[in-house]
């Protein structure tokens, strides 16, 4: 695998230099040139589906997505997305917030809250950025595996998740959680840098941090914010959860 690294010391420093951040604001920093892509859950354009072939997995009997949503909300405006059905079953949810196929540095900044089945019954809770350049799919998705317990990266060549070293604990329930990853695009590949929970960040070890960009036929520049929600092996079973100030930031 192609890598070009860069000393962690410096890298780490140009993410995390800002000044002024507070503790909702902790976690690496967008630069001053940067566009803010804000509210993105803000939409009635939100596009799902639910199938082997588009979410990964088995259909669900019911999902659906609501915006404007005002509790929970931390603003008076969340999203709501829902599912229900029987094992194994995913659902992907996504809208189009823009497209900038020169930014090659990217922040995505959002609150999640889910509802008390959630820790019982979601197998993951997928967070998902897809950046098209140069006639390459640079898919930054991840995840929060409830199943084993770490935060996961995407390989997009292999189409298979990538357990980091980055713990997850299952989200506290009726509770918002603050989460900021930080990526860029180099060369052919998605470099994951660090991801900030609650205000707690956690580098990406270079082992899970890159991988691959294959070509594709996508519009090019296009940018898409995704929400996956996964059951487990519970039967008939679903959960909710809302996200509410989605803001990606690119230069």
């Amino acid at each position: 695998m192609f890598r070009i690294l860069v000393p962690v010391l410096a890298l780490m420093s140009a993410f995390f230099a800002a000044s002024g951040a507070t503790a909702a604001d902790a976690g690496p920093q967008p630069a001053a040139t940067a566009t803010a892509y804000a509210d993105m859950e803000k939409t009635s354009s939100w596009s799902q589906c639910s199938s082997a072939a588009c979410s990964g997995g088995n259909s669900t009997s019911s999902y659906w997505v609501a915006p404007y949503q005002t509790t929970p909300a931390l603003d008076g405006s969340s999203t709501e997305f829902s599912m229900a059905g029987g094992a194994y079953t995913d659902d992907l949810f996504w809208v189009h917030p823009g497209n900038n196929p020169s930014a090659s540095h990217y922040i995505l900044d959002w609150n999640v809250y889910t509802d008390a089945n959630a820790p019982a019954v979601a197998e993951a809770l997928e967070f998902d950025f897809v950046q098209v350049a140069a006639g390459r799919k640079f898919n930054f998705s991840s995840e929060c595996n409830y199943a084993v317990g770490t935060w996961d990266t995407w390989n997009e060549a292999a189409m298979s998740w990538v357990h980091t070293s980055v713990p997850c604990n299952k989200f506290t329930p009726n509770t918002w959680h603050h989460l900021r990853w930080a990526y860029e695009r180099v060369g052919a590949q998605t470099h994951y840098i660090s991801l900030t929970v609650d205000g707690v960040t956690y580098p990406i070890p270079p082992a899970f941090a890159y991988q691959p960009a294959p070509p594709t036929n996508w519009s090019n520049g296009a940018l898409t914010f995704q929400v996956q929600q996964d059951l487990n092996s519970s039967p008939g079973s679903g959960f909710k959860e809302w996200v509410n100030q989605a803001t990606l930031y690119a230069w």
